[in-house]
């Protein structure tokens, strides 16, 4: 059987439609690989919507980095049902 892994997280913010804030700590078996602070924003534009996502991150004892975290984000946000249901931007309405 393969290492285990933990993911343990709090969110300590949500305003629904426009931000979730959270911290997550990351396990390799028994050690303690990272610790993020990770705030992901949602705005209108004229054509969508704009999604930032901004971590902050400390990495221990080399089980992780900085490149794999990133490649690790990028393909979760390719996977379809990233965002909860609740935190999908509406459309816009039209000014009266």
């Amino acid at each position: 059987m393969g290492p285990g892994r933990g993911f343990d997280s709090t969110y300590t913010d949500i305003v629904d439609q426009q931000r979730i804030v959270f911290t997550y700590d990351m396990w390799l078996d028994d050690q303690h690989m990272s610790t993020s602070l990770t705030t992901i924003v949602v705005e209108p534009e004229s054509d969508g919507t704009r999604l930032t996502y901004t971590e902050q991150g400390v990495h221990f004892d080399g089980l992780d980095t900085v490149e794999g975290r990133e490649e690790g984000n990028r393909r979760a946000a390719r996977q379809p049902g990233l965002l909860p249901r609740h935190f999908r931007p509406r459309a816009a309405s039209a000014e009266r």
